[in-house]
């Protein structure tokens, strides 16, 4: 994704889009798929696992982060 980020800031002179195929609050147990988390406002117990999701699904990705070639 940064990549095509990196490749449409070079364009000029004609618009620019990229389409991404989402997944609403993809990978929040309480989220996923669920519309109301579209726009809707966490209790504190879904901030609470929320953040330990994102903690867990960030250190899966450390390793890769680590080794990226830029």
């Amino acid at each position: 994704m940064s990549r095509l980020l990196d490749e449409a800031e070079t364009i000029k002179g004609r618009p620019t889009a990229i389409i991404a195929h989402t997944v609403k609050g993809k990978g929040f147990s309480f989220a996923e798929n669920n519309v109301a988390f579209h726009n809707g406002a966490m209790t504190q117990a879904q901030y609470e696992l929320g953040l330990k999701e994102a903690e867990a699904a960030l250190a899966e990705f450390q390793p890769a982060l680590a080794t990226e070639v830029h």
